[in-house]
């Protein structure tokens, strides 16, 4: 059995440092920062970013459902460890890297069933734990009709001689996601910063997630055509020119 513990996280990354941050949402537990959401704007878009300790236990993910619940306007970012593997498809207990956790876990397939694909306002799931050069991106049809873009992102084997010309410095390796403004597009580069460059072709491209609150329209379009049905009702001799 594997043991889930994060004592080194919360000495480093302190909570009274985090829960001081004007992003921050609340913690799962009071005092310890595995298990966070946090808040921010772009475009007139409001995002809250979930992010989950590693193989979550069934009462995390009970506890991520009631915050996707109250947050039902905001577009939903996840962020996991072990959910997404290098080939796309979501972690099993077949290709596990690690037995259940004391005190409980659940796999990438699980975490989709139990979680992910219930909620329309999740756009995205951002994974690591699978040490691969590449970003590894995918989409999953959620129960709402939704698309998820679920993308790994772990440069961990990069930070060789190898990959730096044998400085023992790594490779500095960010994800960046570019916004575009009332679009669905998403640039999506994979830059080093020990390098100042950005890491092969197939790793910069454009994407589209489910961004906008396309939801607004539908309600907007609602309201109109109930205005015009009830105009259709009215009879025009019922009423003088000036009225």
């Amino acid at each position: 059995m594997g043991v889930l513990r994060t004592p080194l996280m919360n000495q480093y990354f302190s909570y009274s440092e985090v829960s001081n941050q004007p992003s921050f949402g609340g913690t799962y537990k009071e005092g310890e920062i595995d298990n966070t959401y946090s808040y921010f704007t772009i475009n007139n878009v409001e995002f809250m970013v979930i992010s989950l300790e590693e193989s979550p236990r069934l009462e995390v993910l009970e506890w991520a459902d009631k915050i996707t619940v109250e947050n039902k306007g905001n577009k939903v970012i996840v962020t996991t460890y072990e959910y997404l593997n290098f080939d796309g498809n979501l972690i099993n207990y077949e290709i596990q890297d690690h037995l259940p956790f004391i005190g409980g876990s659940t796999n990438g397939e699980e975490m989709w069933d139990l979680y992910v694909r219930k909620y329309e306002n999740i756009a995205v799931v951002i994974a690591g734990y699978i040490g691969f050069p590449d970003l590894v991106y995918t989409k999953k049809v959620g129960d709402n009709g939704n698309v998820v873009t679920q993308i790994l992102c772990d440069t961990q084997f990069m930070d060789s001689d190898d990959y730096n010309n044998g400085s023992s410095q790594g490779v500095g390796m960010v994800m960046i996601l570019s916004f575009k403004k009332n679009s669905d597009e998403i640039k999506v580069n994979w830059y080093s910063i020990i390098r100042n460059q950005f890491y092969r072709a197939k790793n910069r491209y454009i994407d589209t997630m489910e961004l906008t609150n396309k939801n607004d329209d539908k309600v907007y379009k609602t309201k109109l055509q109930a205005l015009y049905d009830k105009c259709l009702t009215f009879n025009e001799i019922e009423y003088t020119q000036e009225s």
